[in-house]
């Protein structure tokens, strides 16, 4: 039953649209556009002219173009009795065809006419004649036979004009660089024209952190965008610096290194540690030395009468 349902929806669907379209079809009036005629034209030349006549007609909407490639006019003639190819022959080619007009151009001895009959009227509707041939028609077409036949041609239609809107872009960087979807556009700060839509903006300076941001421009809402760019973060070497470095003494100049007391302690240190030493060991065994008294002098200049003094 669903199935049913399904198909039958279908079916109901594809009448509508079928429907739609033979509604619109039949809107439009049928023109049947025949092949120019002339003796002095080849068949090439034919369908260039063909070609033109059709490109031209197709400006005026309310035209269903009909072709007849195979139609031959002199055979056609015979068929439908006539004697030449005039109103009444052309309104009888065109019931044939089941269109409503029929335009027929001829090029013949350097004159050019071109027919416009009304099928079911069996009437003229237009006429123009021209010195000139078949690739006439469509200069003819085109200028005051055109106008003639067809009328003024439709106004083209205007395309919709898109509002856009004001947009102000800013930096708190001088000579800082605007990006607009990757595209260099200028200068901070500067005001555009932009049509409605997203955008990335991005703004750049050397010695700064690149600032991107995607942004909803709109006729309603935010007409501005300020980027705050901050300086890209350098490393500060560590460095150690010596307590004496730079001091000088009494006369004026920069101590040097032995002169330095950080460096005398480090001695005193190391020489008490020695001393130490060879207490303990004059202490073990037979050969032992008795140790005297060290003799260490407090100020630097007399460091070269330092010594271990034995009894």
């Amino acid at each position: 039953m669903r199935r049913l349902a399904t198909v039958t929806g279908m079916v109901l669907a594809a009448v509508i649209l079928f429907g739609a379209g033979t509604l619109q079809a039949q809107n439009k009036t049928s023109l049947l556009l025949l092949t120019p005629d002339g003796e002095m034209l080849s068949d090439g030349e034919k369908a260039e002219a063909l070609g033109a006549l059709k490109k031209q007609l197709h400006i005026y909407e309310k035209y269903r173009i009909v072709e007849a490639p195979k139609l031959d006019l002199l055979e056609a003639m015979v068929d439908h009795e006539c004697l030449d190819l005039d109103t009444e022959c052309l309104v009888s080619i065109g019931a044939a065809y089941k269109v409503q007009q029929v335009l027929y151009t001829r090029a013949d001895g350097g004159a050019l006419t071109m027919l416009l009959v009304d099928v079911p009227g069996a009437k003229e509707l237009g006429r123009y004649e021209q010195k000139g041939d078949a690739k006439a028609a469509a200069i003819a077409l085109a200028g005051a036979g055109r106008t003639k036949i067809f009328g003024k041609p439709p106004e083209p239609a205007k395309p919709v004009e898109v509002k856009r809107v004001t947009f102000t872009i800013d930096s708190n960087v001088k000579d800082s660089v605007i990006f607009i979807n990757d595209k260099e556009i200028g200068p901070a700060p500067m005001t555009m024209k932009l049509k409605p839509g997203r955008y990335t903006f991005r703004i750049e300076r050397e010695g700064f952190l690149a600032v991107e941001e995607k942004i909803q421009v709109a006729e309603v809402g935010n007409k501005s965008w300020k980027a705050t760019l901050k300086p890209i973060p350098t490393k500060k070497p560590i460095v150690v610096v010596d307590p004496d470095a730079g001091k000088k003494d009494k006369k004026g100049e920069k101590k040097a290194f032995y002169k330095t007391w950080w460096f005398w302690t480090s001695v005193g240190v190391g020489v008490a540690a020695i001393t130490a030493t060879a207490v303990v060991l004059g202490t073990q065994g037979g050969d032992s030395y008795s140790v005297g008294t060290a003799k260490f002098s407090i100020d630097p200049s007399s460091a070269q009468y330092d010594g271990i003094f034995y009894k």
